[in-house]
């Protein structure tokens, strides 16, 4: 396989979607690796949102919520990488949910292979961006769900992608990890540090610009809230 056969899954962010909140207290990582396994029919309550989409994001981002639907469809085509536990939702107890947990995996990312980019941001001021998310291919378990050991990224198999375009399933969108653009302020500055390789280059520059002006406003917001003087 290439890379251009993964993909990332996300929810859609459709307005009139439900979102829960949780009433036991976990470790969010901890529960979207797998590494803890909630009880069945774990409650939860929704607090946001009208309709009850194939794929619900909590308030706490993750770990993922989806239906019987989904749950039904990734056992049938004997799909890998994942375990399901039940949640019940306070007024909804007739409808089946599921919390999906991750259990395939591969190595770190490797920003280095991303494709540096400069484009304008929301605003119109030039940002540096990072575009692709790559990771040793020999280090992925083969899994059809899977996740990076270092971050919070949910990758797929295009197996995975066909089945759920093909069941219909609602509120659930993919990415090729090849077209993938973020932020690298968003990064680790451990993770930073290793895109950042060329001296003085365009891109460079302005990622060490932005991130100077970033630490400034902070410490003029620390100094503000303390009552000192920058």
């Amino acid at each position: 396989m290439d890379y251009s056969q993964f993909y990332l899954i996300n929810d859609k962010d459709l307005r009139d979607a439900v979102i829960v909140d949780f009433v036991e207290d976990f470790d969010d990582w901890e529960v979207t690796t797998g590494e803890r396994i909630l009880p069945e029919h774990t409650l939860c309550y929704p607090c946001m949102g009208r309709t009850y989409y194939d794929v619900i994001v909590p308030s706490r981002v993750c770990p993922f919520v989806v239906s019987g639907k989904i749950i039904d469809a990734l056992t049938e085509n004997n799909i890998t990488g994942w375990k399901a536990t039940s949640v019940r939702i306070a007024g909804k107890e007739d409808l089946r949910y599921y919390v999906l947990m991750i259990t395939g995996r591969c190595g770190p990312v490797d920003y280095t292979k991303s494709e540096r980019i400069i484009q304008k941001s929301p605003g119109g001021i030039d940002c540096p961006y990072l575009r692709g998310l790559y990771f040793d291919l020999d280090s992925w378990d083969g899994s059809d769900f899977f996740m990076a050991e270092d971050v919070g990224f949910i990758f797929t198999t295009e197996k995975v992608k066909k089945l759920l375009v093909r069941i219909k399933a609602r509120n659930v969108s993919f990415e090729r990890i090849t077209d993938f653009t973020g932020i690298p302020f968003a990064l680790p500055e451990e993770h930073l540090s290793c895109v950042l390789q060329r001296e003085g280059d365009k891109w460079s520059d302005l990622v060490r610009t932005i991130e100077a002006r970033a630490k400034q406003e902070r410490q003029r917001y620390k100094f503000s809230v303390n009552g000192e003087k920058p």
